[in-house]
């Protein structure tokens, strides 16, 4: 598996309602779920996430939480996640840094255990996904498809978006 292999490719959007939640930390904390559909190492897939965000007093966000990802042959794959933006400029779009980790899956993906799948998506303020943006959750802004990517490695070169991603979490 090489650096900028593509591994996860879907479109994500919120599902049912955003839940807002007690927090002892500055900003506000709300819980969100999603629903996408795309392709795991090219095989179709379905998958749901459940996850916190932290919107914090300066505007940069803080998101972490928890999926699951069935294959079209039945293959079940747990990650769990985690990511962050900084502030958007006044009607800019916000970008997210992510990574994921598998926690457990069968044998023919086993080799994503013990790595981190690096990926990054923009959310534009009207909630649609930029044409470059490529990952998965995003600011619960509205019920709008994302298109999402994840790759292994960082720095990685994300070929859909034909652009590099500057690193993993902390851009």
């Amino acid at each position: 598996m090489a650096v900028d292999d593509l591994i996860l490719d879907e479109t994500v959007a919120m599902m049912g309602r955003v839940r807002v939640l007690p927090n002892d930390e500055p900003g506000t904390k709300v819980e969100v779920c999603a629903q996408g559909a795309g392709t795991i190492r090219g095989v179709a897939e379905t998958s749901m996430y459940t996850y916190t965000q932290l919107q914090r007093p300066d505007g940069s966000i803080y998101g972490e939480g928890q999926g699951i990802i069935t294959t079209k042959n039945g293959d079940v794959i747990v990650i769990t996640g985690a990511g962050s933006a900084k502030a958007p400029t006044p009607g800019g779009a916000i970008k997210f840094r992510t990574m994921l980790h598998v926690q457990s899956a069968p044998a023919k993906y086993a080799d994503l255990q013990g790595i981190g799948l690096a990926g990054e998506y923009d959310v534009q303020p009207d909630g649609g996904a930029a044409p470059a943006s490529m990952l998965p959750i995003a600011s619960p802004v509205s019920g709008t498809p994302r298109t999402c990517s994840w790759m292994t490695g960082s720095p990685a070169r994300n070929s859909n978006a034909g652009r590099a991603c500057n690193a993993c979490c902390s851009c």
